[in-house]
């Protein structure tokens, strides 16, 4: 398992996959790739329930920190480049604002491939009650955690001789498909 030194650091080091999973996706960092890390890597070292509640605790406290950012210091700079943007299709009526915005952060929180910043940042921006935000996104962020946690680390176990043979099948697949894209285009352009 050399080629997988990146993961035995995080092993040996489980507070650094904490705070790596609870402050880079704020910056815009994909946290998908941590939580299948800290899936391969603590399940192996921690357990399983361990491992996810370390993910879980992370994601947590980058819900928190990232609120409060997007709400109170950064509120001016983000809303210049994406509140005004954003702002203009909600209601600008104050009884329904709160609800259009407390609905677009529940399908922000529960569509996937939603960035983790833009799911925090958006209620902060338009100051969505904490509470209620606090309540869609913890439930919702808790269980995507705990079910690519859950699975990385037990595909990881199953696997671990043959994530080898899956890396290079996938690099493949990657390659192939980009050759027939290449050829496709080439195709198009001699026509």
């Amino acid at each position: 398992m050399e080629f997988l030194w990146l993961i035995d650091g995080f092993d040996r080091y489980p507070w650094l996959l904490f705070f790596a999973i609870a402050l880079l996706p704020g910056l815009g960092v994909p946290n998908c790739p941590l939580l299948i890390i800290c899936g391969t890597s603590m399940t192996a070292a921690l357990g399983h329930w361990q491992a996810i509640g370390l993910a879980v605790a992370a994601v947590i406290v980058n819900i928190l920190w990232t609120w409060w950012v997007a709400a109170f210091p950064l509120r001016q700079f983000l809303c210049q480049r994406v509140g005004n943007r954003v702002g203009k299709y909600l209601k600008h009526t104050d009884q329904h604002q709160e609800r259009n915005i407390l609905t677009i952060t529940f399908l922000l929180h529960v569509t996937p491939g939603v960035p983790l910043f833009v799911q925090n940042y958006f209620p902060g921006i338009h100051r969505l009650n904490y509470w209620k935000y606090l309540a869609i996104a913890i439930p919702v962020q808790s269980l995507y955690t705990a079910l690519i946690v859950g699975s990385s680390g037990q595909i990881f176990l199953a696997l671990k001789s043959s994530l080898l043979l899956v890396l290079i099948a996938a690099l493949a697949a990657g390659a192939v498909a980009l050759h027939r894209r290449h050829n496709k285009s080439t195709a198009l352009i001699t026509r």
